[in-house]
Formats: structure tokens, sequence, C-alpha cells
């Protein structure tokens, strides 16, 4: 009897880790059940947030904040969401993801450190400075190509904007996926 209690409490257990893992999967084309190509509109409805915001407009439309309490979960952002309107039936090219309970495959996470992620997806090969947004983008051997992380704690020497080094609280800021090849 205590054998089969274990058995469904396990059951339980793993369909429970499983169906919390989907809610908050990252892949190279969808953040939870949020998938790139579906509108601002379709989402909100699909996922019934806490909580959003729209902010904008910035030099590139306005992007769609999914709020918990007052901490971001996701960003979603449309290039065609501009010129001061607000459009909720404009198509999400791309999401932005700042929560450590949103997760890759590998396990790889919004504020895991560098030094961790390079466990699963291999050597750091270069972090890059941006002259879009002067941010850190990191790129690892094995990472898989659809996904960006914007990353905080790169060793730069002065006057240079490319680096293979990090320090050693060097994190990932946010993980971005995106319907473009950058």
């Amino acid at each position: 009897m205590k054998r089969v209690i274990c058995i469904i409490f396990i059951l339980l257990f793993s369909v429970r880790l499983f169906s919390q893992s989907k809610e908050y999967l990252i892949t190279s084309n969808s953040v939870g059940s949020v998938t790139l190509g579906m509108t601002i509109k379709q989402a909100i409805e699909l996922i019934k947030p806490e909580r959003y915001e729209r902010i904008g407009p910035g030099d590139s439309g306005f992007h769609t904040y999914i709020k918990e309490y007052d901490e971001v979960l996701f960003s979603m952002y449309s290039s065609r969401d501009q010129n001061y309107i607000i459009n909720p039936d404009v198509k999400i090219e791309v999401i932005s993801v700042f929560n450590e309970r949103f997760k890759t495959q590998d396990q790889v996470y919004p504020g895991m450190l560098l030094k961790e992620v390079e466990k699963k997806w291999g050597k750091l090969k270069e972090i890059v400075i941006s002259d879009a947004d002067s941010g850190e983008y990191a790129k690892f051997e094995k990472q898989p190509k659809k996904l960006t992380l914007k990353v905080d704690g790169g060793k730069f020497k002065e006057g240079e904007r490319r680096t293979d080094k990090y320090e050693k609280d060097g994190k990932i800021y946010c993980i971005s996926i995106s319907m473009y090849d950058y």
C-alpha cells in the first residue's frame, strides 16, 4: 500500500512539474503560451495577466509589459505599434523575458550567472555592446540561434565594444526571442 501511495505521489508531482515547466518555458518561438505572430490582444486574452502596461512610444514603438504585482515577467513588442497609436491587433515580433521563473529547455533563465550558462551552452564566444541601446549582448558556443541574451557584467577594455570576458557576478539580464534573425 505504501508503495502505491509513493508511486501516485511521484506521478502527481511529475505532472505538476511538467505543467509548470511548460507554463514558464522559453522556446525559439514562444514564452509559455504566448507565441511570436500572435496579436497583443490575443496574448492578453490568453494569459489574463494580473496587470499589464503599455510603455512608449520610444524610438521604436510601444512595449507591452506583463506584470505580476510590481514585477515585470516579460514584454511584447511590435515594430508596427508606433506613431503614438496603441493598436492591440499588431502581431508580436519580439518577446523579452525578465523573470527567473521562465527557463529554456536547458534551464537557462534571466538572472543566471554567466559562469553557470557556460555549463549549459559551452564557452562564452563574445559579449558585444550594442549601438542601438548600449546594452551588452552575449553569445555562447551552443546557444540556440533564436535566443538573444542581454547581460550585465562584461569586462571591456577602455574604448572597446567586444570582449570574451565577464565579471564573476556577470549574469543574464533578459532572454529575448524574435521573428527576425539578428
